[in-house]
């Protein structure tokens, strides 16, 4: 009964593990696909405790919520232009990176 205790600890350990290579390996070999100008359409701050800063933008699909932290959001103001390339990873999913 005592080593019961330490499974759900291990578990989730090894499972953030699993994560954190997974998002390693998806970002290592990165190919851009696409890089162009976006406009900012607005800017966000979420969360009570831990604040999180984020853009909106539109991607040609949609309008999409992205989230380069509190500097990035410092720097660029509504309505301006940014320079983002649409990467696709290693494992095959897409994301936003800075140019």
């Amino acid at each position: 009964q005592k080593g019961m205790g330490l499974i759900f600890p291990l578990a989730f350990m090894i499972c953030n593990i699993f994560l954190g290579c997974g998002v390693l390996l998806n970002e290592s070999n990165s190919i851009d696909k696409e890089c162009r100008p976006y406009t900012i359409l607005e800017k966000s701050i979420n969360g009570s405790r831990y604040k999180a800063d984020y853009i909106f933008i539109d991607s040609g699909e949609g309008k999409e919520r992205l989230s380069f932290g509190k500097a990035f959001n410092d720097i660029h103001e509504e309505g301006q232009s940014v320079n983002l390339c649409v990467v696709t990873g290693l494992l095959g999913f897409e994301y936003y990176k800075t140019k």
